[in-house]
């Protein structure tokens, strides 16, 4: 392991703690802050996805955002599946900016199941929640413009904007209210 990847190592385990030390429902506000900002670029990226889709990709974005906001008469599961697809679909493009809003999906996918607190209709069987260290590291990445690595590759990538990025985010958290 070289000094970039226990440096990004040692970043992704302080955000985690300060994450965990959370309530669930500020943690859940947290992530949510977290992404918001992300998902413009996939509520920028229009077009049919599959045959017979429910919604759009900007529709998807957006009743995303009026759930999220307290719109809990609005039926999560296909937003989830639209997400989940969405993801699927730009994730297999070696284009960076395509694997960004693949992550920036996903981990709106992610906070919809933490939200439900159940498991929701997804394009692929092994969509599963993932622990929150899986999450901020997908963060890191995804706020610093790369595609996701793990945390003992962080070396392939630009970890010093990803250090930044974990750094940044558990300043954010260090002033997010407490239950």
């Amino acid at each position: 392991m070289t000094d970039a990847d226990l440096d990004y190592q040692r970043e992704l385990d302080r955000l985690t703690s300060a994450v965990e030390r959370l309530a669930p429902r500020q943690r859940l506000g947290w992530l949510l802050a977290a992404i918001s900002p992300l998902l413009d670029q996939v509520a920028a990226r229009d077009g049919d996805l599959y045959d017979e889709q429910e919604m759009t990709t900007p529709e998807a974005v957006e009743r995303f955002r009026r759930y999220a906001g307290g719109g809990t008469r609005l039926d999560p599961a296909p937003i989830h599946y639209h997400l989940t697809y969405f993801s699927l679909v730009e994730s297999e493009d070696q284009d960076v900016r395509m694997h960004v809003r693949s992550q920036a999906a996903w981990l709106a996918a992610q906070w919809l199941q933490l939200e439900t607190g159940r498991e929701l209709p997804a394009v692929e069987d092994d969509f599963e929640l993932r622990p929150t260290a899986d999450i901020a590291n997908t963060l890191a990445w995804t706020r610093s413009g790369q595609i996701e690595l793990l945390p003992e590759d962080a070396a392939h990538g630009d970890a010093g904007a990803a250090v930044r990025e974990l750094r940044l985010m558990r300043d954010e958290l260090a002033g997010w209210p407490e239950a």
